[in-house]
């Protein structure tokens, strides 16, 4: 049974592994531009929604300008922080509403659509180093079957070529698995600072006493 498994494996070779390896660099790299340009525009908005409104308030603990021109305010910034004010503002004359608690379930809603395709990096970060290793194994049992097939005369050129070619597989699942692992930190870390700079906004609009 060894043996039958033995040549199964030297039959698959290392060729498809490098296949799929190339088709999840393709899919990284597209997660990464999906993710990141639409992330930086959000961000910027964000940022000037600080610059321009935001930072103010807290410098002046001014807690209520926030309720005027509410609609155009939302209109000139899309970004989190105006969205979670206006949520605020159309619910605090309704009674019986726990503002807390539909403010945090209003922000974590936009974090899960913010997180979109993310955990795809993790994912192919993760596993990606393993399926080039296994591509490794593969092309390295091939490399020991044509020696044992050219016999003990096979020019090490020859064995050198295999093994090297089989150690490419590892190569690759690195250089895909790198990349992968950074942006996949690199994203989160942006939304983080998106959903807290929208909870400090709600904090301090939901400090306000009528």
């Amino acid at each position: 049974m060894i043996h039958e498994l033995f040549r199964i494996l030297n039959w698959m070779g290392s060729e498809w592994v490098l296949v799929i390896l190339i088709a999840l660099s393709v899919v990284t790299v597209w997660v990464i531009l999906q993710r990141w340009f639409e992330l930086e525009k959000m961000n910027g908005v964000s940022r000037r929604f600080w610059n321009e409104h935001a930072a103010a308030w807290f410098e002046n603990g001014d807690n209520q300008s926030w309720k005027k021109n509410g609609e155009a305010m939302r209109a000139n910034y899309p970004c989190l922080e105006a969205d979670t004010l206006d949520i605020i503002r159309k619910s605090s004359s309704q009674k019986g509403i726990e503002m807390d608690k539909m403010v945090a379930g209003y922000i974590e809603q936009r974090k899960l659509k913010m997180e979109k395709y993310i955990g795809i990096l993790g994912t192919i970060g993760s596993n990606a180093p393993f399926i080039g290793l296994l591509g490794t194994v593969l092309g390295i049992i091939r490399a020991f079957h044509n020696m044992s097939v050219e016999g003990l005369g096979a020019s090490m050129d020859n064995i050198s070529a295999g093994i090297s070619e089989a150690l490419v597989a590892t190569a690759i699942g690195l250089v895909v698995a790198v990349p992968a692992v950074i942006f996949f930190n690199i994203l989160n870390k942006r939304i983080s600072v998106l959903v807290k700079r929208a909870q400090s906004v709600s904090l301090l609009a939901m400090s306000h006493k009528e």
